[in-house]
Order: C-alpha cells, then sequence, then structure tokens
C-alpha cells in the first residue's frame, strides 16, 4: 500500500506546479553525494522504496532455507553412506537435558540432523528458532542463547566443540544482516525520507502543511526498537564468540594432556573393553564410518601406527583394520618387543583452526553492527532536520537542500 501510494503521486499535481514526491527526490538527489552513484542517482524514489521493501523477503527465504530438511546427515555434516542409508533405524533416548536424543543402534549417538539448503545440517532446534526469527516470536528468540549456553556450555563440553558453536555465531551473523541490517537499520532512513519529501511537496505548492505526527512517532518508535534489537543482538554474538574461545581452550588443554597420558603403548599389545556401553569401531582416526562394536570384555590387539588425538578422543589402531576409542580400554598383555606407537593430533572438528575464524567472524559482525548503527544515526539526525531546521523537509549529508526559488 506504502508502495502503490508513493507510485501514485507521481502522476498527481501536475496541474499545480508539477512537484511531485518524485520530482523532489530528483532535486534532493541532484544536490547530494548519490549523483555521482552510478545507477543509484538515476533511481526513481517509487522504486528505491520497492528495493528497500524487496530485502525484507530474504527474511522468509532465509527462515525456509534453514528449516526444510534435504536429508538425514551425521553430526559434523557429512552424509550418510549407502548401507547406512539402507538398514539404519532410529532409536530414541532422553538425554542429560532432558531432550530426547536419536540414537543409532548399539549406543552410537549420531546426534542425528539433517542438512538444508542453507546449511550442511540443521536440528528441530535450530529449525524453531530460524523459523521464531521470521514469526517474530520474541519469547522463543529472547531465550534463544539461554538455550545455547545449556546446549553447549560445561556440562555438556563432552559432546560440543569450538566448531558447533562458530556455526551458531555465524548464524547469529547471518540474522543481523537479514532481520537487523535488511529492515530495522534501512526502513527508518525511507520513512523519514518519504516523511521530508511529503511535507516538501505540499510546502512548494503553496500549503502550510503539517508534518504527520503519527509517521513521526512511529519513525521515534522504530529509531528505539532498532538500538534495543542491536543491543541485544551484540551481546548474543559476543557471548557466543567467547563461548566458542572458552570451549576450544578446554578442548585445547583436554587434547594435550591426553597426548601425555597415551604416551608409551606398543603395537602388538593386548586390551580389553572396560566400560559398559557398546563402543564402535571406526573406519579411521577421522572417519565417522563405524565397522562393528565392541561390548564389554572385547579383546583387541594394536596394530603399528599413531595414536591420534581427534577432537579430545584417543584414537589407536588396531589389528586388522579400525580405529577404536583407546580410553574405554585397558591393558591385558604388554608387547615390550612392539614398535612404540607415536601420539599425533588429528581433527575433525579444526579446534584450533575454528577459534582463528570465529575472531574473522566476530570482525565481520563489528563491521555490519557499525554500519547498521549509522543507517539509524543518519535517520534520526535526518528526523530532527526534517521536523526542526529544514523548512521544505529535504536534508542529505549535504544541509538543507534550498527550495526558496522553486516554490510555486
Amino acid at each position: 500500500l506504502f508502495l502503490a501510494k508513493v507510485k501514485k503521486t507521481s502522476q498527481c499535481a501536475v496541474d499545480m506546479g508539477g512537484w511531485t514526491i518524485e520530482s523532489l527526490w530528483a532535486q534532493g538527489v541532484e544536490e547530494s553525494w548519490l549523483v555521482r552513484v552510478p545507477v543509484v542517482g538515476s533511481l526513481p524514489f517509487h522504486l528505491v522504496v520497492f528495493i528497500a521493501w524487496s530485502l525484507m523477503i530474504v527474511q522468509v527465504f532465509y527462515s525456509l532455507g534453514m528449516s526444510i530438511p534435504c536429508g538425514i546427515v551425521h553430526r559434523d555434516g557429512s552424509q550418510l553412506t549407502q548401507d547406512e542409508k539402507k538398514t539404519v533405524k532410529f532409536c530414541y533416548e532422553i538425554g542429560e537435558l532432558g531432550e530426547l536424543r536419536k540414537v543409532f543402534p548399539g549406543g552410537d549417538i549420531s546426534e542425528a540432523g539433517y542438512a538444508v539448503p542453507l546449511a550442511k545440517r540443521q536440528t528441530h532446534g535450530g529449525a524453531l528458532q530460524s523459523l521464531a526469527d521470521a514469526g517474530r516470536m520474541m519469547t522463543v528468540t529472547n531465550l534463544h542463547p539461554g538455550y545455547l549456553r545449556g546446549i553447549f556450555g560445561e556440562k555438556c563440553s563432552g559432546q560440543a566443540y569450538a566448531g558447533n558453536l562458530h556455526v551458531e555465531l555465524k548464524r547469529a551473523v547471518g540474522k543481523f544482516a537479514v532481520f537487523r541490517l535488511f529492515e530495522a537499520s534501512v526502513q527508518p532512513v525511507i520513512q523519514t525520507t518519504t516523511l521530508g519529501l511529503a511535507w516538501g511537496t505540499a510546502r512548494l505548492h503553496g500549503e502550510q502543511g503539517e508534518l504527520d505526527k503519527q509517521t513521526v512517532l512511529s519513525i521515534g518508535i522504530s529509531l528505539l526498537s532498532a538500538i534495543a534489537v542491536f543491543a541485544m543482538d551484540a551481546s548474543a554474538v559476543w557471548n557466543l564468540y567467547g563461548l566458542v574461545q572458552k570451549l576450544g581452550k578446554l578442548q585445547v588443554q583436554k587434547e594435550d594432556v591426553l597426548k601425555s597420558k597415551f604416551q608409551g603403548h606398543r603395537a602388538g599389545s593386548k586390551y580389553r573393553k572396560e566400560t559398559a556401553n557398546a563402543s564402535p569401531m571406526f573406519m579411521s582416526a577421522l572417519s565417522w564410518e563405524v565397522l562393528d562394536y565392541h561390548e564389554t570384555g572385547r579383546e583387541v590387539k594394536l596394530r603399528p601406527g599413531a595414536v591420534e588425538i581427534v577432537d579430545g578422543f584417543p584414537m589407536a589402531p588396531i589389528e586388522p583394520t579400525g580405529h577404536i576409542q583407546f580410553q574405554h580400554y585397558g591393558l591385558v598383555e604388554q608387547n615390550l618387543d612392539g614398535e612404540e606407537l607415536p601420539v599425533t593430533m588429528g581433527e575433525t572438528m579444526n579446534t584450533r583452526s575454528e577459534m582463528q575464524k570465529a575472531k574473522v567472524t566476530l570482525a565481520f559482525f563489528i563491521m555490519l553492527l557499525a554500519f547498521a548503527v549509522l543507517l539509524v544515526a543518519y535517520a534520526a539526525i535526518k528526523l530532527y532536520m526534517i521536523t526542526k531546521v529544514c523548512d521544505y523537509g529535504i536534508w542529505n549529508l549535504s544541509g538543507c537542500v534550498d527550495m526558496e526559488d522553486m516554490q510555486s
């Protein structure tokens, strides 16, 4: 409706001197820095409004792109193998926080999620959050940071990695661009510009003209709302960044301790599975492909290779093939003549790399936030200049546009 009204004014008041919102916009652009910008300087005002409002449609595509399932994946985002697709059937168990988890038969928690068009892996909670953002479900969105702290906090650090949190950090920055920059920052600028153009058009037609008080109030509320949501988003992003670094440091420290703990093991030594639950045997130290499950009492023998500390788990090579999570096994018989297995570091979650990338993500967010704040500040200054200073309601960075000689 707003766009239609703006477009309609280009056809009105021609007999009264020809001044319309469109022609006044063109005059204002001629006296501003926008005239030097290719294409932008020649755009009619109704098209500028259309582009600004079109940016909000991105919110719908973002939410759908983050919630429409495209297939089940592992917790690292990798696709299921063909055999898994044919045979896997999910069972359920209650997690530490009371949540319902899907698990593979044998007890190997997959933290099953699904691929979505805009992400390798999504969960039901994440999909709900994306839809809640688009639906302005403030109760859900305000509780989201607390939900993340519960899921990825120290109590669950055994299943959380810096990479998991960095994914959430990038999503938070993406949502800021889609929901704050494209809406909360741009729309007040469009509103104040329209307010000034409408008032200026009336003045140029010789009318006294009055500013629309409801529109002024609406713009004021929009500016205050923008400041509030910017503060909330900045706090959420900073907390997520801090959690990435905190979990990353804990993970690195844990890996360093494990590296010292698992020195001195030799090839040919025999070990027995001691823990109660079945443990998976993986294709390799860096693979999520499960070859078998070992029950309590199962004996294995180490083969030459390296004990790799992968994402906080010591992965040991066994005969004839495969890798086990070494912390679940106890020594039965030491082969003193066997080759000593070196301890190396291997990652699938790239903890150290994710910690560094999180710094880049934070820097990018700061730039977006600064730009958004500048837009809101510009809208606030423009509102003041229109209502208090400029006689014809036309203001840009060059100052009030002088329309005295053009009044009809």
